[in-house]
């Protein structure tokens, strides 16, 4: 019998190396605002494995706050999915959520941010025993990240953000049993370490109402069972994916995303976009890809 909740919630996987891609494919809009707030609903469509689910999805919002040459952001999401455990009787709901904070200083064109984000999912399962009754367990996910950003864009219409990031982060991966046969048997597996991404983003706008986007970057982990990547309340995205990969170690692994942005100008010069995202691994053990649609009113 195993019990394991594996971090692969697997939606919006964006490197943060892509926290600057919306700020890319949005420069002309919405100068002069001071509040943008966003909502997201991401869903993973292929990929994941054996124990990949087509109905894994994620409902996220953020508000963030223009101070002159910085910013302040808070975001927070849901994610819920189906699980198949290993000699389960069922299977299992797997619910999360994920929250943040991020704050950036604008240099010219150049972008530095401080992001600080905490994960949790929680699923339960039933098991058959071998020659013996049901029993009952649950299982959690922790996870805590921060980590530091700094992107610049070049060019104008057509637009080139080059973005590296380093970060640490640490998961906690914890089993309960509650069953007469297992009094109070619980088991927790903690893993950290530090990670690194470096990539590029591209946009091109055309006309005054359609950007569009595309970006690519390779992480680096020094324990990849410590890894969470996440969206950070940029919009693009869902509440944040969690990994796990078995036993800790090194890996690489790349990331991408592509979409359009349609935005406006209405309500006195009031900004509105809406974005359609794919994004996606490669070099994961358990690639997938995800589509996410947002949309963010900037006031």
């Amino acid at each position: 019998m195993s019990l394991r909740i594996p971090n692969t919630t697997g939606l919006g996987i964006l490197c943060i190396a892509f926290g600057a891609a919306p700020a890319l494919a949005q420069d002309e809009g919405g100068q002069g605002a001071q509040w943008t707030i966003g909502v997201a609903h991401a869903r993973t469509i292929a990929g994941g494995g054996d124990e990949f689910d087509p109905n894994s999805k994620s409902f996220s919002a953020s508000l963030e706050r223009s101070l002159g040459e910085a910013s302040l952001g808070v975001s927070g999401g849901l994610t819920s999915r189906d699980f198949e455990f290993e000699n389960a009787v069922s299977s299992s709901d797997i619910e999360g959520f994920a929250i943040g904070a991020w704050a950036s200083r604008y240099i010219d064109a150049t972008t530095l941010t401080l992001a600080l984000d905490y994960a949790q999912e929680k699923g339960d399962a039933l098991f058959q025993a071998a020659g013996g009754p049901e029993l009952a367990a649950e299982g959690k996910n922790k996870l805590f990240s921060v980590s530091g950003t700094a992107s610049r864009v070049f060019g104008g219409v057509t637009r080139f953000a080059p973005a590296i990031s380093v970060g640490w982060s640490r998961t906690e991966t914890s089993i309960a049993f509650n069953s007469a046969r297992l009094p109070q048997f619980e088991g927790a597996v903690e893993n950290d370490g530090v990670f690194g991404s470096a990539g590029a983003s591209f946009a091109h706008d055309f006309g005054e109402h359609v950007t569009l986007y595309a970006g690519a970057a390779g992480v680096a982990a020094q324990n990849a069972a410590s890894v969470f990547q996440s969206t950070q309340g940029r919009t693009t995205s869902g509440a944040g994916g969690l990994y796990e990969f078995g036993d800790a170690g090194s890996d690489v692994w790349g990331e991408y995303s592509a979409g359009v942005i349609f935005s406006r100008q209405a309500f006195g010069g009031k900004s509105i976009s809406i974005t359609l995202d794919v994004s996606g691994s490669a070099g994961l053990p358990e690639d997938f890809v995800a589509a996410a649609v947002s949309t963010s009113f900037s006031f």
